[in-house]
């Protein structure tokens, strides 16, 4: 078959070669005898071909050869049966090409909610995320790609832009705001608990929001290194019941040495801990804790990472001296990233707290697991649960040494083409349990919030 193209469509003519070429020898024994030797297109004659139009854009958008869409894209929409989804990529592609990154990306989502398979889309998003310089977005998805490519060439794309980020100095901030409805915020048991004559704690409700803020600055060196600055601030705030209202604030800098599979960085910082013990919405310091944090990232392959970090401080109590305490922390957390869609999580927690006041001393191991998923149709969700093991050092007041065991779970669902400023609103539903051979410490809290962050 002899296939001659005529402008415009010559510059689109990769696309419809390959749409030609795809046509079913029942197609070609249909059409004209002018075409069954020879194909010889305009513009106007390729409407007569639907499945020229239709295996065209395909084409187009999957090479995000532009000026394929430009002609085909208006066709296509004509068409009966066009796939809205295909014209959202389209109009992505467009977007793209005009410098109009908000909206490509815009589009791009919302191809990806509907087919989160679709790689293709997925590394034109990532790209376009990179190039509107929202690069910590734009990582994410380059690494959920990664851990599911499998051709070399494009991996070394991949490879290349995930350098090209690292090695970016720039601020980045994720803040965000939960709103809370807890119906126990001190912990307390049930009703009516006792230990001889002294009564439990009532449980306290209150309604307000939890917030936090964080931002972090990398600075690039030679041989690999850098160094990092962060801030993080983060706390509690109840309309209703200022009791317990909390704040911490936290500032880091160190060094850091990376590459595209491993990382890592020693962070020096200095935290503070604010609290009121009145009604009045105003809080006062608590303590000042120093400490050195260590975290390390290590891709075994590219499915599977780990991460490991300590941490190691000293907290001193401004009003109780008997509450200073020396903390550590080791935490261990696999990954397998089964697809850029789904991924799985198993990790594991060793705390202690030497405190001065040994009946307030303790060391905690936590078992955790999760699972992340998007869904078809745009839903996403992450599922958590975990087990802990929580033992004190000496007894208490009333002569009970606490063995507690904890039980917690957390589900968080979002749709991710619903989302106002960049803010994609999330719903969570937490559920966690105490068992404990002290009375005053055996509990239950369930909470429905949602949350509202924004990285940037």
């Amino acid at each position: 078959m002899l296939i001659k193209i005529e402008p415009p469509l010559l510059q689109i003519g990769s696309a419809i070669l390959l749409s030609i070429l795809t046509l079913t020898a029942a197609d070609a024994a249909g059409a004209p005898q002018s075409v069954k030797d020879t194909f010889i297109l305009s513009q106007d004659e390729l409407k007569t071909h639907p499945r020229i139009i239709f295996q065209g854009m395909i084409q187009a958008v999957i090479k995000s050869d532009v000026a394929a869409v430009k002609i085909l894209l208006p066709l296509y929409q004509e068409q009966l049966g066009h796939d809205p989804n295909l014209v959202a990529w389209g109009k992505a592609i467009l977007a793209k090409e005009d410098g109009n990154y908000r909206q490509a990306i815009r589009y791009y989502r919302r191809v990806i909610a509907e087919e989160p398979q679709l790689n293709i889309a997925r590394l034109q998003l990532a790209i376009a995320l990179f190039q509107n310089k929202d690069r910590a977005s734009a990582l994410l998805q380059f690494n959920k790609l990664r851990a599911n490519s499998n051709g070399e060439r494009i991996n070394e794309i991949l490879d290349s832009y995930i350098r090209a980020i690292q090695g970016k100095d720039s601020w980045s901030f994720n803040v965000g705001v939960n709103y809370i409805n807890e119906s126990n915020i001190n912990n307390a048991p049930g009703d009516n608990v006792k230990i001889g004559q002294w009564q439990a704690e009532k449980r306290q409700s209150g309604q307000g929001f939890s917030y936090y803020l964080s931002g972090s600055k990398t600075w690039s060196l030679p041989e690999g290194l850098f160094s990092e600055i962060r801030t993080l601030a983060y706390g509690k705030y109840f309309t209703n019941n200022h009791r317990y209202d909390q704040a911490t604030a936290r500032l880091s800098a160190g060094l850091g040495l990376r590459n595209i599979d491993a990382s890592l960085l020693l962070l020096p910082f200095i935290e503070r801990e604010w609290a009121s013990d009145n009604q009045a919405p105003s809080l006062s310091s608590e303590g000042t804790s120093p400490g050195l944090r260590i975290e390390t990232e290590y891709r075994l392959n590219p499915r599977w990472k780990i991460d490991v970090d300590g941490e190691k401080s000293h907290t001193k109590n401004k009003h109780y001296a008997q509450r200073d305490s020396k903390n550590h922390l080791l935490s261990a957390t696999l990954y397998y990233f089964s697809s850029p869609e789904q991924f799985l999580f198993w990790g594991s927690d060793y705390h202690r707290e030497n405190v001065e006041r040994k009946s307030l001393a303790f060391q905690k191991i936590k078992w955790r697991a999760g699972w992340g998923n998007e869904w078809p149709g745009g839903v996403s969700s992450i599922i958590q649960i975990n087990y802990a093991n929580k033992f004190y050092d000496s007894s208490d007041f009333f002569g009970i040494q606490q063995r507690n065991k904890e039980y917690g779970a957390l589900i968080t669902l979002w749709h991710r083409d619903i989302y106002y400023f960049g803010i994609t609103p999330k719903i969570n539903l937490s559920y966690f349990k105490s068992d404990s051979n002290h009375p005053f410490y055996e509990y239950d809290k369930k909470m429905i919030f949602l949350t509202f962050s924004k990285l940037f």
